[in-house]
């Protein structure tokens, strides 16, 4: 899977779809923007204070097993190496820090603190090592990326395999 690459937009986006599923909430629409130089991806919910970290932290913790498993290469093919998978991986989860922290701590230079980095990668990693059902990541990545946007009904679907 490559970095910027549609297949990775969606597979972070169902890693969202996943952790939101798991946390209880419903998924009520996904959607991929095939952009250069690099498509990304918007995940709906309807959820509950308590659902919103679990959730923020799915499309890092999605990237964290394609990395692990070795799965997770450069534009060059080349596999990358853990400090840059963290830095791509840090800067594809702007949103998704902001979310799981309800804030934006970015300082000047558009760096957060590193305390805050760590604790949100150490949450992600957990759920990516303890409870991710990536078999599911996988199918709802794969029907993304077929199908550009996704309803309810058709995630739906594809959760009852």
């Amino acid at each position: 899977v490559v970095f910027d690459s549609q297949e990775l937009a969606c597979l972070h986006e169902a890693g969202h779809a996943e952790a939101a599923l798991s946390a209880g909430a419903r998924v009520v629409e996904m959607e991929l923007y095939r952009e250069s130089p690099r498509s990304w991806g918007r995940t709906r919910a309807h959820r509950t204070e308590e659902q919103r970290q679990p959730i923020a932290l799915g499309g890092f913790a999605v990237e964290y097993r394609l990395f692990r498993a070795g799965r997770l290469v450069k534009q060059s093919g080349e596999a990358p190496t853990e400090a840059e998978f963290i830095s791509y991986s840090m800067d594809n989860a702007i949103d998704d820090r902001v979310a799981f922290f309800g804030k934006d701590s970015a300082g000047p230079d558009g760096l957060w603190p590193p305390d805050l980095d760590r604790q949100f990668m150490s949450y992600a990693i957990g759920y990516a090592e303890r409870s991710m059902r990536f078999e599911l990541v996988e199918r709802i990545a794969h029907a993304l990326l077929a199908a550009g946007k996704l309803d309810e009904a058709s995630i739906s679907s594809i959760i009852a395999g």
